[in-house]
């Protein structure tokens, strides 16, 4: 079958890309052509539904949920990523990173977006569990969320603004994985509406308090291949002191 006759039977429109699918295409050659070292772990990401977790927020009370498009989102750094010593460090409370200059700089250097941007970059979510510090950082429009150990292995990849959302629902904008056995470990960014005070994830025997900031929720913790990428339940917790839990599966569709 020649290649006219393929092309009559893609059901696709033919169409140029647009300037920033090119730029993305790009972006993403450029980064793979970078990673010198060959990739041993693949990112383990499934897609996610935006979920807005509604109503009044108790026990008992019902969800709403919303289903929105996914953003696949690109990974740069070392696709390696973290050391087993910095996830066997791992805590399931972190502690606020105010000035971190270090992680910073790693993190600024590898940010995702234009390369040729300048201009400094807003810094939120950032905290410290064991060794490893994950951190968002945001200039212009181009946001990054970055987890870097104190080996300086780590990751970046480009995520989305944080959505508008009611005051009592939060949102699940990005979740995947890396690694196997002990340097395997899960990650999650989300929004959160100005009402929500906690987002705890319950992952087997581990308990993960996510870092609230900034109208975003993110957490990393070490993977469990009996459990999987939130296998467990999530609950919200309102400033009011109200709680909910939902399966961490829901978040997903």
């Amino acid at each position: 079958m020649n290649r006219t006759m393929l092309a009559a039977l893609d059901p696709a429109p033919k169409r140029e890309l647009t300037p920033a699918e090119q730029f993305r295409q790009e972006q993403l050659l450029s980064s793979i052509l970078a990673d010198a070292a060959p990739v041993k772990s693949l990112k383990r990401r499934r897609p996610v539904r935006r979920i807005a977790i509604a109503g009044a927020l108790v026990v008992g009370a019902a969800a709403a949920v919303i289903v929105a498009p996914v953003a696949y989102h690109m990974i740069r750094g070392n696709p390696g990523v973290l050391s087993a010593a910095a996830i066997g460090s791992w805590t399931g409370t972190a502690v606020r990173v105010t000035a971190d200059s270090g992680a910073q700089q790693w993190c600024e250097q590898r940010a995702t977006g234009d390369p040729n941007a300048t201009g400094p970059f807003t810094v939120s979510n950032a905290d410290l569990r064991g060794e490893v510090t994950s951190m968002i950082l945001a200039r212009g429009k181009d946001i990054t969320l970055c987890l870097v150990g104190s080996d300086e292995a780590g990751l970046t990849e480009a995520i989305d603004p944080v959505a508008q959302l009611a005051a009592n629902a939060v949102m699940l904008d990005t979740a995947g994985g890396h690694g196997d056995g002990a340097s395997a470990f899960n990650y999650v960014d989300g929004s959160a509406g100005s009402d929500v005070k906690a987002v705890t994830l319950h992952e087997g025997d581990r308990t993960i308090d996510a870092l609230v900031d900034g109208g975003r929720w993110t957490a990393w913790w070490p993977a469990d291949p009996a459990t999987g990428l939130l296998g467990g339940n999530v609950t919200i917790t309102l400033k009011d002191g109200s709680t909910r839990s939902v399966p961490g599966q829901s978040l997903f569709r």
